[in-house]
């Protein structure tokens, strides 16, 4: 503290009430904001919020003086205030002050989790903000990691997706249901129905991470994280169907399905019928990944 208070620093911190950052929706998160000053301070208002904050990128379109256009892209950052409160008024404060102040926030039932992908992220942060007199804002923070849960809605079996090519074959996926937890397997069956003869030179499923982000012009980021081979060559006949057991396990570290204003992660299933020298007959089924199982 000593050294601090030669330096004449001014310190804003925020610190939560569980080490482990995790939180679900409805959770209570208790904040603690402690200011340090070596000097005096003049202040307008201290404020502290529960922030949902997303950050994106998005491609944006240019025209030069000739009229030629390109397209870059770009990182924008939308911050929305869940909650706020004061934790100071206009005031000014004598130098070698210490002023702490507690307060209790909650996650709304329905808060997006907590996700970082390649073009879009979103986190939750208790934000504190200093606003002072005749200098910068200064700033303090804490990030509360809010996870997801599976609502058990979309849990009836049957058989999922829509082939692209329902003329040459109907694809589909038989699943008991809809929402996955990572870490979890999942298992069913792709089911093909063929309405011409034909050869598929393979037989695979792959697991796709697709992130989109609508301002502007857009961005879109596709990742295929898992491929699993059903079977090899495999000659199909007409009217002949055929099921093929999958299993696939979603990696511990899969993104949770999120959306929000600024942009999405979602998941998708597909199953394909690599075909040569022509393109290849699939179909896919959106799922939904969360991060922890219920209760």
């Amino acid at each position: 503290m000593l050294n601090f208070l030669k330096s004449g620093k001014v310190n804003l911190t925020v610190t939560i009430d569980r080490d482990s950052q995790i939180y679900y929706p409805g959770d209570p998160v208790k904040a603690t904001v402690t200011l340090e000053s070596a000097r005096e301070l003049k202040i307008r208002a201290g404020h502290v919020a529960l922030v949902c904050q997303e950050d994106f990128q998005y491609c944006y379109e240019t025209t030069d003086s000739d009229g030629d256009s390109s397209t870059s892209t770009m990182w924008g950052q939308t911050k929305h205030p869940i909650e706020q409160r004061y934790f100071l008024v206009e005031t000014t404060l004598p130098a070698n002050t210490r002023h702490t102040d507690e307060f209790s926030f909650s996650i709304p039932p329905a808060a997006p989790p907590t996700g970082s992908g390649s073009i879009f992220r979103l986190k939750w942060i208790v934000e504190a903000r200093l606003d002072r007199k005749l200098a910068g804002d200064l700033y303090g923070e804490a990030e509360a990691i809010v996870m997801s849960t599976p609502p058990g809605q979309l849990v009836t079996p049957g058989e999922y997706g829509e082939s692209n090519e329902p003329y040459e074959a109907e694809l589909a996926f038989f699943l008991p249901g809809q929402e996955w937890v990572r870490g979890q397997t999942l298992a069913g069956e792709f089911r093909v129905h063929p309405h011409n003869e034909f050869t598929a030179s393979e037989v695979r499923i792959e697991l796709v991470q697709r992130e989109y982000v609508p301002h502007d012009e857009g961005n879109l980021a596709e990742r295929t994280v898992m491929k699993v081979k059903l079977a090899g060559k495999t000659q199909f006949r007409t009217d002949q169907p055929q099921a093929f057991p999958l299993q696939m396990t979603i990696p511990d570290d899969a993104l949770p399905t999120t959306v929000a204003k600024e942009g999405s992660i979602k998941w998708r299933l597909k199953g394909i019928l690599a075909r040569t020298l022509r393109s290849d007959t699939h179909v896919d089924e959106e799922i939904m990944v969360y991060t922890a199982p219920s209760g």
